[in-house]
């Protein structure tokens, strides 16, 4: 079956029903304020359906649809380690492997999620420019994500997106990259620069995290996935 031949649904009021039954119940299962999701998605709807038959954006975005399910599902398999009685882990290592799952999360799966609803942003013809080195630049990928995530998520902030760009705890998320932390043996995260406490709340940070992710993929999911190939989403368990 060639590109050109896949069939690409489009959001209808029953199947917009149907989704946000499927994201609020999720939510309620994890814990997440459904809100926060419902606010954006009339502008997400609007702009999957835009696409219209621009093939080049449609196989872009199928395949980093395919890209973060299967991030998805390596991270829940590492995730696993952290919720079984079975692994006993010390409270050092399970703080440790925690702070590893939040930084894969921030640039593994919420990145791409970012960069997808940038390229819906351009092609609905809203313009890019950076921030700081004031100049605009096509919508591919390889380009994109030479940007920095701070600098991606205030675009979104400012076009419609505010509920993405809060999800992430920018302070941990650096924190984490540059190694700004240390670990007792009790299993809490103090800064280093400080001498405080960076966190106390990770394995929920990361499961509202997660949660808020996989509500919004549903709807970019069901956009990208071809009617015809019957692909499922998996069902994420992040308990």
């Amino acid at each position: 079956m060639n590109d050109s031949d896949v069939e690409w649904p489009i959001f209808e009021d029953d199947m917009i029903t149907s989704l946000n039954k499927q994201q609020r119940e999720y939510c309620r299962k994890y814990g997440l304020d459904f809100s926060k999701i419902y606010a954006m998605t009339p502008l997400l709807h609007n702009l999957l359906n835009n696409i219209g038959d621009d093939m080049e954006t449609q196989l872009i975005l199928r395949d980093t649809t395919a890209k973060v399910i299967m991030k998805m599902a390596d991270w829940q398999s590492i995730n696993e380690l952290t919720v079984s009685d079975k692994n006993k882990l010390a409270p050092k290592q399970k703080s440790i492997l925690e702070l590893f799952l939040y930084m894969n999360l921030v640039e593994g799966i919420y990145s791409e999620i970012v960069n997808t609803l940038i390229i819906l942003l351009i092609k609905g013809g809203i313009e890019y420019t950076t921030d700081f080195r004031g100049f605009q630049f096509s919508s591919r990928f390889k380009e994109l994500r030479k940007v920095s995530l701070s600098t991606r998520i205030r675009f979104l902030e400012k076009h419609g997106f505010k509920a993405v760009a809060s999800a992430v705890d920018r302070d941990l998320r650096n924190s984490i990259a540059h190694l700004n932390y240390y670990v007792e043996e009790d299993g809490s995260i103090t800064n280093k620069k400080t001498e405080k406490p960076l966190v106390s709340d990770l394995s929920d940070r990361n499961l509202k995290l997660g949660t808020f992710c996989s509500a919004i993929f549903m709807v970019i999911w069901y956009r990208f996935r071809p009617v015809k190939e019957g692909m499922s989403l998996p069902d994420i368990d992040y308990t």
